[in-house]
């Protein structure tokens, strides 16, 4: 399968899996604000960012987001709901795909994702299919409901 400049060979299943969890939290976690997705090209990589301005995460547990049954505070569970598991199949789907998920959050500013997936020009599944990315240029999309 052959790329013009602009596409990128994606799995849409493993890629909206991730996307469906990282929405699902930032809406969670963002009673009162905005959640924006943006998505670009860098170096035939398809990256993309979920933006909130929600509760926002201690640094000293950034690093532990990622693991099964994690929640970044204690009472996370009992007041917003989730069982800790979304973020760690996200980084799971992520690494799986050859790519990276970073977290950058403070406490009351909110957070953001970045997820940064590799062109693919191996042999993929069946249902693999190009994705179209115009320009490098972030495109914020607005969501509702």
């Amino acid at each position: 399968m052959e790329t013009e400049p602009g596409e990128v060979v994606v799995d849409p299943r493993l890629v909206r899996q991730v996307l469906v969890n990282l929405l699902a939290n930032a809406a969670r976690f963002t009673t009162d604000g905005t959640v924006t997705l943006r998505t670009r090209l860098e170096d035939d990589q398809l990256a993309f960012d979920v933006i909130d301005t929600g509760i926002g995460i201690r640094p000293e547990r950034v690093a532990a987001l990622f693991q099964p049954f994690v929640q970044a505070e204690a009472d996370t569970a009992y007041r917003y709901g989730g069982t800790g598991l979304g973020l760690a199949i996200c980084d799971r789907l992520v690494r799986a795909m050859g790519g990276r998920i970073e977290v950058e959050s403070a406490p009351g500013a909110g957070s953001r994702f970045t997820v940064v997936l590799p062109q693919r020009t191996a042999t993929l599944p069946s249902t693999a299919r190009l994705l179209s990315v115009e320009g490098a240029t972030p495109r914020p999309a607005r969501l509702s409901g």
